[in-house]
């Protein structure tokens, strides 16, 4: 697996959506979201990984033949490598907007509206508004963006019980 590979694969998993049903869930989700932005913002992307929920990463791990944390590892340099040549202009997730809920088996997770505008070297700025899945995971909450099919596949393969939630895939435009 090319390190190219493994930044593609992080930069379309991390943000994504969580729904919740008490204030308690809409503020563990929003010391999240800030926990994670604060790492993107100084440059953490360790602390940017943390985002990912364990049982999707052990499932990545499990695809490429690796340990999970030499995958978390590779991935961060992956993204340190790929981010070093963008230029990220806003970037942005509204909890307000967001939508709260629980699966049939109790899991509480939320789906965030996410949008992001960078610009790359020879493509130009590009927009992508996308939803960011918020999970709960024994006791903790993770995220991840969805914007691709092979995402939502993987997510409903590690977590069945999140087969009812409306994920969506999300959009890509250049904008200058």
């Amino acid at each position: 697996m090319t390190l190219a590979r493994i930044a593609a694969a992080i930069v379309f998993l991390l943000a994504a959506p969580a729904l919740a049903q008490s204030e308690g869930d809409r503020q563990a989700v929003t010391d999240r979201i800030a926990a994670f932005e604060a790492d993107f913002a100084e440059g953490d992307m360790a602390g940017v990984l943390d985002v990912m929920p364990p049982s999707l990463l052990q499932a990545m791990a499990d695809q490429f033949g690796m340990e999970p944390d030499m995958l978390r590892t590779a991935m961060a340099q992956a993204v340190e490598g790929a981010m070093a040549e963008v230029e990220l202009n806003a970037f942005g997730m509204d909890v307000e907007a967001a939508t709260f809920g629980e699966t049939a088996e109790g899991r509480a997770y939320a789906l965030v509206p996410t949008m992001s505008e960078m610009t790359v070297p020879d493509v130009g700025t590009m927009r992508s508004e996308n939803t960011t899945l918020m999970l709960e995971e024994d006791g903790a909450w993770y995220m991840l963006r969805i914007d691709q099919p092979q995402q939502i596949a993987l997510v409903r393969e590690v977590y069945p019980d999140l087969a009812e939630v409306p994920l969506q895939l999300g959009t890509t435009e250049i904008v200058e």
